[in-house]
């Protein structure tokens, strides 16, 4: 009878039993997702080890059990590897380890609690009542009554710490127990108390995320701008807490806050696109929305993130400056960037239309030199033309220059900073491109001929004229590399033929991080740009791509794709895989 063997789709292992295989299988597909946070894990074990770990409090740790060892570990593997490895090897009597603490199902996920046996017996009678794992399990748990059993049997008990410094008031509040903290707090808990991750009971309930239970403390006098003081938390609310929680704290801020810390809170909320926050925050305080915090501008951050209706307040602000430039590090250098560059630039055409309908918006296209601090430039770059389009149609309509964008404007044509012209036909983008190019082409020609390359529509004569610039380094590494790689790349068939056409192009070409124009036709499956390079005699079909995982020709990615076509269309032209060509050479 013949074996069955269990081959895994995503990766190279095989598996003789069934429920090997489908265990390997979770590996890939990692069930086990944690709600608090975006990891997920192959073993449920693994989901709760993390939620103990990352997402709870007050844990209590293994201690070593070799007389004079100091070391606690968070896992009992590690404690039995700690063993091994520090202490006697071959030893054969094991070492008691502590028993795990249990872990409810309330710290997996929070919910209704799970039934348990009426307890209302007397716990001072249970010797464990008092040890600090089961106190602070009770606290994590929600388990009052357990808390008051103990603090009736000793007072001192419920200011126990875990390994991580956290008291009973911490467990309970991340665990989003708002009766348990109400109930903690009459027996005199401490509100000022701090773990060994710098956190009072209140940032753990702001972690928590329960709105009952962050209530509970304000109430008993927790001060929010101690909170917002710590970056981690207000960080983690910005970006994961619902629009009540960021409401509630940002409504909590005093006026006598610090004036930093506000800004951060102010600067975390536009960054996130909290817009009620930054909106409650510019109705209770005075800000200057133009002021530099940490080398960062809340206009500047906003026009980057595409945070419209933030960005709108802030613009709005009396005072707001819409055209400050800043010295922003943008891929790869520094440059000076107003909002409006950063918006074309990251494709938000909205805020872009927002500025445009400004009086006082300034267009840098005719006062920078440097034609890549010119918005236009940098949305084409980018591939937003519609974008581009409508700076440059703006930017003529103002000057009065007239050109092809002024005669369709008189019969017609929509305003720049409306929909209607954010859509340009085949000859606006033309023309939109030989508007930008009177500077970018004496800047740099390259970059403009991939632009050209990349943009695909009606560019023809402009590549024609560009092949003819004397000043044109056609294998010089660009925004992808040389130009034959790009317009494989991007499956430019009309930049393809007049590249190929061109006598200093080297079709072979490979540079720095990139393969072959042919490779990069199959990476894309462009069948008619492989097609066009294999009639050119220059180009070697069993050319090695070096910069792919293994070093492939281009049979060998058409096979590991299973492209019909392709294989057929290099086999037909002799086309060989990596091993064939090595088999070749050892037989010479």
């Amino acid at each position: 009878m013949t074996e069955h063997i269990f081959q895994c789709t995503q990766c190279s292992k095989t598996y003789r039993a069934r429920n090997r295989y489908n265990q390997h299988l979770k590996t890939h597909s990692k069930p086990n997702h944690c709600e608090r946070c975006e990891k997920r894990f192959a073993r449920h074990s693994d989901l709760i080890r993390h939620l103990r770990a990352r997402h709870r409090v007050g844990n209590t740790r293994y201690p070593c059990q070799y007389p004079g060892c100091e070391f606690k570990a968070t896992r009992r593997d590690n404690l039995r590897q700690h063993r091994e490895n520090a202490h006697v090897r071959n030893e054969n009597r094991a070492v008691s380890e502590p028993a795990p603490t249990r872990i409810s199902q309330s710290v997996i996920q929070k919910g209704p609690e799970i039934a348990t046996p009426d307890v209302q017996a007397h716990y001072v009678d249970v010797p464990w009542i008092l040890s600090t794992a089961a106190i602070l399990e009770a606290a994590t748990v929600g388990k009052t009554d357990i808390l008051e059993s103990a603090w009736r049997s000793n007072a001192t008990s419920l200011q126990v710490r875990g390994d991580d410094g956290s008291t009973p008031l911490h467990c309970a509040a991340r665990g989003g127990h708002s009766a348990t903290v109400f109930r903690l707090l009459e027996m005199g808990a401490s509100l000022k108390n701090v773990n060994g991750k710098k956190r009072t009971p209140l940032n753990e309930a702001i972690l928590g995320q329960d709105l009952e239970t962050i209530e509970v403390l304000l109430r008993a006098g927790s001060s929010i701008d101690a909170v917002a003081s710590k970056r981690q938390t207000i960080e983690y609310v910005m970006q994961h807490g619902s629009t009540d929680l960021v409401q509630l704290l940002v409504r909590n801020i005093s006026g006598e806050i610090n004036n930093k810390v506000l800004m951060s809170v102010l600067f975390l909320a536009t960054a996130y696109g909290q817009t009620q926050a930054v909106k409650t925050i510019l109705s209770q305080h005075h800000i200057d929305v133009n002021k530099v915090f940490n080398k960062q501008s809340l206009l500047h951050d906003a026009a980057k993130n595409g945070h419209e209706d933030i960005f709108r307040l802030l613009a709005t602000q009396t005072g707001a400056n819409i055209n400050a430039n800043r010295y922003f590090y943008m891929c790869g250098r520094y440059q000076w960037v107003t909002p409006l560059l950063l918006a074309a630039k990251y494709g938000h055409d909205n805020i872009v239309r927002f500025l445009l309908a400004f009086e006082n918006i300034r267009l840098e296209d005719h006062e920078i030199g440097d034609p890549h601090d010119s918005p236009a430039w940098n949305a084409l770059y980018m591939g937003h033309t519609s974008i581009a389009y409508s700076i440059v149609q703006y930017s003529q309509q103002k000057s009065n220059v007239p050109s092809n964008f002024d005669e369709k404007a008189s019969h017609g044509m929509a305003s720049p900073n409306s929909e209607q012209s954010m859509h340009p036909d085949d000859d606006e983008v033309v023309e939109l491109l030989l508007q930008i190019s009177r500077r970018v082409r004496a800047y740099n020609p390259w970059e403009y001929l991939e632009i050209c390359i990349e943009t695909k529509k009606g560019i023809r004569k402009l590549l024609e004229n560009l092949l003819q610039e004397t000043k044109l380094n056609l294998e010089a590494r660009g925004r992808w590399n040389a130009p034959i790689y790009t317009a494989a790349r991007f499956g430019n068939i009309e930049a393809t033929k007049l590249l190929l056409q061109h006598k200093y192009i080297d079709p072979n070409w490979q540079g720095s991080g990139r393969g072959s124009a042919l490779c990069s036709a199959l990476e894309g499956s462009h069948l008619e740009i492989a097609q066009l390079l294999l009639n050119d005699e220059r180009v070697d079909v069993n050319i090695i791509d070096y910069f792919s995982s293994n070093g492939e020709t281009a049979l060998d990615m058409a096979l590991k794709k299973n492209q019909t076509k392709m294989i057929d269309l290099l086999l037909s032209r002799g086309a060989l895989t990596v091993r064939q060509i090595e088999d070749l050479r050892s037989k010479k």
